[in-house]
Formats: structure tokens, sequence, C-alpha cells
């Protein structure tokens, strides 16, 4: 079964250590922003972690991949896969709403709204990707 190694790798004090280890155990890819917030924070790191890994492992970038930077990353890091969620925020299916009643405080998402995977963002990445 292929195994993918998640983001708690940027929370490894030594990113090259760590991707040895998992090329030693056998895992077949790990998903990282580089150790920074965001993706293209740590593309320079990323762009290090590809070129060390060439065939023993995959480095998925992901984090903040979005169809703004995606050519940039691909163009300057050369992964071979990438992650992304291509979220978008839309209305939610609640029939009943109190407009005037918020329960997550004042600085909060709104309250009646989802987070949703968009055919037409994913489009677009891959589009620009390539």
């Amino acid at each position: 079964m292929p195994i993918t190694f998640h983001r708690a790798f940027d929370m490894t004090p030594d990113a090259f250590a760590a991707l040895d280890t998992l090329i030693e155990l056998g895992i077949d890819r790990v998903l990282t922003s580089g150790q920074e917030a965001s993706v293209l924070e740590g593309l320079p790191l990323i762009a290090k972690l590809v070129e060390r890994a060439g065939d023993r492992i995959v480095v998925m970038p992901g984090g903040g991949i979005t169809a703004r930077n995606v050519a940039r990353i691909v163009s300057q890091a050369k992964p071979k896969e990438i992650h992304f969620a291509a979220l978008v925020q839309e209305a939610g299916g609640m029939r009943f709403r109190r407009e005037h009643v918020f329960m997550g405080g004042e600085l909060r998402p709104p309250e009646y709204d989802r987070l949703a995977t968009s055919e037409a963002a994913i489009r677009s990445i891959l589009t620009r990707a390539t």
C-alpha cells in the first residue's frame, strides 16, 4: 500500500535527515510546505528536497497552492506531484437561520457558509500547473 507522510514533516528539526529517514523506512511520498506556513514561503527548501529525493521518494508540495501560484511552484521546485484543496466558500444547506445569532464570536467565518471543492478551481490549477 502506498504511504504518504503528512505535514508533521514540517515540524522536524532537520528536513534532510527526516527525508533520509522516510526514504529508509520505504515511505512513498512526503507532503510538505517546506517547513513554512505556506508552500511559497517554503519553496527554496522544497526545491532542495525534490532534488535530494530524486526518484527515491516523492516530495509533494502542499499548503496554499492556488491557480495564481502553481506555475511558480512547479517551475521552481519541479515536483512530480502537488497537493491542493481548491476550496471555495459557498452557502450552506441550512434552511432555518437566526441571522442575528453568532456562534463563534466577532472574528468568525460566515455562520451559514461552508467550504467546498470547486471543479472550476481544480481545472484552473491543473491548467496552470502544466
